[in-house]
């Protein structure tokens, strides 16, 4: 018996058809700056990521891929994190990016995916820089990194494992230093997917 092939003239096709109607079904928008979890149906390496919010609209959603980030990385965000809600930091989508991007370029390089915003299945597992605290579903992803952030962002004096002994920036001088990352590192043409209709996010030029 032979086997159906579909030309990759007629796949691709197929793939755009797709993508335009979940462009303009999608509303499962995700929250900016949270974590989640779950299952993205267009997987090529992770199909069950954590993902770390840096932007969302309702056809595409780009985040920081925890699993790819090394321990190094992971206890450097972590401790970001923890100092920006400490120091009652409140940073839009370009500023956490080029941050990120001058102090830690490795996360950037290696964890920073686009993702189709309908494709993915996913619930909110860490508050991160949000507020929604209610919204995190518990028991879904019990990585012990997570779960000690998660402990330390809670509005608690009691600071969490990965927290630092006492805050290393006051509230002046962290924001200086990122409108100082913001000044200094501009943002470089990084070409996540070659396909040219996938969108970017606003503070990637294309």
């Amino acid at each position: 018996m032979r086997r159906l092939v579909i030309p990759r003239f007629m796949s691709w096709i197929i793939n755009r058809l797709r993508q335009a109607r979940f462009a303009v079904s999608s509303k499962n928008i995700l929250h900016q700056f949270a974590f989640y979890y779950g299952h993205y149906s267009n997987w090529k390496h992770t199909p069950r990521p954590l993902v770390f919010v840096m932007y969302s609209d309702q056809s595409y959603t780009h985040g920081i891929a925890i699993q790819y980030m090394n321990r190094s990385d992971k206890m450097w965000f972590a401790r970001v994190l923890y100092l920006l809600r400490r120091g009652n930091q409140i940073l839009d989508g370009v500023t956490m990016y080029k941050f990120i991007k001058s102090r830690r370029p490795s996360i950037i390089k290696d964890c920073y995916r686009l993702y189709f915003t309908n494709l993915l299945n996913v619930k909110m597992v860490g508050v991160g820089l949000t507020n929604r605290f209610d919204d995190v579903y518990d028991g879904i992803y019990k990585d012990p990194w997570l779960l000690q952030l998660n402990e330390s962002l809670k509005p608690s004096d009691m600071p969490g494992e990965f927290a630092p002994p006492q805050i290393a920036f006051s509230q002046t001088e962290l924001r200086d230093r990122i409108i100082q990352s913001q000044n200094i590192i501009p943002i470089t043409s990084r070409s996540i997917r070659k396909s040219p209709w996938i969108s970017k996010a606003p503070w990637i030029k294309p």
